[in-house]
């Protein structure tokens, strides 16, 4: 699966086949590194009463990403009460853009101790 505006801080909500509103955004986790196609998705829903933000590594496959509990980065950004109209989830989803370099850095961190464990 080809990942769209991957990079793009730019925050657009959409409805998905249920009508369930979100905002996602994708970037490449290590950037300099050949080869390594780790993409960090920061996606913005509503999650019962609430309005989550979870942050996540996935790998893209010819059928779409794979992910790994408990092997692969998951981390809940934020969560706040609140009605999960577009405009609320896009401005919680531009409040995680902000925060962009701080969860990158978080997810890097994850993955460099992993290698140093395994050697």
């Amino acid at each position: 699966m080809k990942i769209d505006n991957i990079n793009s801080t730019a925050v657009t909500t959409k409805r998905d086949l249920y009508g369930k509103i979100s905002a996602v955004n994708y970037f490449k986790l290590f950037d300099n590194v050949p080869g390594d196609d780790k993409v960090l998705v920061i996606d913005t829903m509503k999650s019962y009463k609430d309005i989550i933000t979870i942050a996540q590594v996935v790998y893209p496959t010819d059928y779409g990403v794979t992910f790994t509990v408990y092997q692969d980065y998951f981390k809940t950004v934020m969560k706040n009460p609140g009605r999960a109209t577009a405009k609320a989830i896009a401005a919680q989803q531009a409040s995680a853009l902000d925060m962009l370099k701080l969860i990158k850095n978080d997810a890097m961190s994850f993955y460099l101790a992993k290698d140093v464990d395994a050697a």
